[in-house]
């Protein structure tokens, strides 16, 4: 009987981790929604969310430099920058469509980042796309389509503009992993999620202020808020973890397990359903997704063979 070795033993352990980013993702994305219905209080503005969102992160983590167990290393400011700053206009993204659409729906337009940031990596950072992965480009995007299309008029919360948001959140999350791959030649995951976080807090504190929709909690909502903050956290940490120990399209393939239990979470816990056309759209979207990745990494492996063949 063979044994099987570390190597196996240490995808299990990544995919395990990643999961329990998917796990922790689901519980912030109903912790936000069910703060939207009123039950635990005067609805919180989706700006203020995000806020609380990444400045839980940001009170954790940024110790971690003033006492110098983190290195503050900027490396490509200018890329830096655009990094939080798409990062930060995600997360306000995101959160406006949980607010103004269902939970399945914004969650899957989210996952469309997977098709753009294929397509911003062969516009911006010339990674070749292939005919083999284009396919997987649009099938996403016909599934995003289909949901488009479906008319949940069961759920009041579903939005034009909630919709919208949520395909905008993928785009821009398209952008922001695009411009992440580019900065890791130039600093750390640490320093790259620390600078998000200061952004994401400039930004969405300053949608809430300038638009006056500032609602101060009562005490029941400042322990969903604080959950937000450390669901998300530890969504990230994991997220980060399961990264050591597997390729990075089998992190996106696995991470996209997250749509599913949302939208099944919604269901089962917030009453909310979903046409017929838009799980078919759900479905193709994953299909899609999984397809991209599955041939993401086998291309991986393909430039990597042929790299070990011309070295000499």
């Amino acid at each position: 009987m063979k044994i099987s070795g570390g190597k196996d033993t240490n995808h299990l352990l990544g995919a395990s981790w990643v999961m329990g980013a998917a796990l922790f993702f689901t519980a912030m994305n109903l912790f936000a929604k069910y703060m939207k219905s009123g039950a635990a209080g005067p609805p919180v503005p989706s700006a203020e969310k995000a806020f609380f969102r990444l400045l839980v992160p940001l009170v954790l983590l940024a110790p971690l430099a003033l006492f110098g167990l983190q290195k503050i290393v900027i490396g490509n400011p200018r890329l830096l920058a655009l990094r939080g700053s798409l990062g930060a206009v995600m997360v306000l993204l995101y959160f406006h469509a949980i607010d103004n659409t269902t939970l399945a729906r914004a969650t899957f337009f989210l996952y469309t980042y997977i098709a753009w940031g294929a397509l911003f990596s062969y516009i911006f950072l010339r990674e070749p796309l292939g005919w083999r992965r284009l396919p997987g480009v649009m099938i996403v995007y016909l599934g995003a389509l289909l949901m488009l299309l479906a008319k949940d008029n069961s759920c009041a919360s579903v939005t034009w503009h909630g919709d919208l948001a949520g395909i905008a959140s993928g785009l821009v999350a398209g952008a922001a992993a695009t411009t992440m791959r580019a900065l890791h030649r130039y600093t750390s995951s640490y320093m790259i999620f620390l600078t998000l976080c200061l952004f994401g807090v400039t930004f969405s504190g300053a949608v809430t202020l300038i638009s006056g929709s500032y609602v101060a909690p009562n005490a029941f909502e400042w322990l969903f808020l604080a959950a937000i903050g450390a669901t998300g956290t530890a969504a990230h940490l994991c997220l980060t973890t399961g990264i050591r120990h597997l390729d990075v399209a089998t992190v996106g393939a696995i991470e996209m397990a997250a749509a599913p239990l949302t939208a099944v979470a919604a269901f089962f816990i917030l009453g909310e359903a979903a046409s017929a056309l838009t799980i078919v759209g759900g479905v193709i979207l994953l299909a899609g997704g999984a397809y991209l990745a599955v041939t993401t990494r086998a291309q991986t492996l393909r430039r990597a063979r042929a790299g070990d063949a011309a070295t000499p």
